[in-house]
């Protein structure tokens, strides 16, 4: 009777291994009594569900820890991992979910500043091109800007006056064109460079005319 005081007092301090232990000397005098036996198993569950609960909430910390180390080091996909494996094993904490959200935004938050510096190299270098008058250099910049930012009005704005410069440029060009007088005539004002040749008949009629000169004779005379 003893043993089982001692195991009541020690199970009411959630000593339950020394309980146990007593319940265990209780039933050793006494094997046929059911009670120890009883109490030993009640209290061996309580064990086995204190040390699965101990080994949760370490396996939750060391993910958690996990997950904040790759957060506060900006490795946001890594970290969602973490926080997720986290929820896995204690599903209602409202810590990562929220962490979770967080990373997410920060995620779409740098893909965006990302953006907006890569439209902001085009629009600079196409506004360069612009003021060199280099007209089609600019207009390729201003559309790759356009196809980082499609709907943004000032470059739709600055390929639509490009466009318009380089046609009346165009127009310009082929009405000059146009207007040149299509009769050219060509002057030698000097030869540079003499070359032995035959007289012969090629040479006859490439000087005066096919047949007009058929002799070396009638050539020099």
């Amino acid at each position: 009777q003893e043993q089982i005081e001692l195991a009541n007092v020690a199970a009411q301090d959630f000593k339950y291994q020394n309980a146990i232990d007593y319940l265990k000397a209780a039933s050793n005098l006494k094997p046929n009594e059911q009670y120890p036996k009883t109490k030993i198993s009640e209290y061996q569950a309580l064990l086995d569900q204190i040390a699965s609960q101990n080994a949760k909430d370490t396996q939750y910390t060391n993910l958690i820890n996990k997950a904040d180390l790759a957060f506060d080091n900006k490795n946001y996909e890594e970290s969602i991992a973490f926080y997720n494996d986290a929820l896995k094993v204690k599903e209602d904490e409202e810590y990562p979910k929220s962490q979770i959200q967080l990373a997410l935004k920060n995620i779409e938050d740098i893909a965006n500043n990302s953006v907006n510096q890569e439209y902001q190299n085009f629009i600079d270098q196409a506004d360069a091109y612009f003021a060199n008058k280099q007209y089609q250099e600019a207009l390729g910049a201003y559309k790759s800007a356009l196809s980082v930012q499609e709907n943004d009005s000032y470059a739709k704005d600055k390929v639509d006056e490009v466009e318009q410069i380089l046609n009346n440029l165009d127009k310009i060009e082929k009405e000059e064109a146009e207007g040149l007088d299509s009769d050219f005539k060509f002057q030698i004002n000097e030869i540079t460079r003499f070359a032995p040749g035959d007289l012969n008949q090629e040479l006859f009629d490439q000087v005066f005319g096919e047949g007009e000169i058929k002799s070396e004779e009638e050539f020099r005379a």
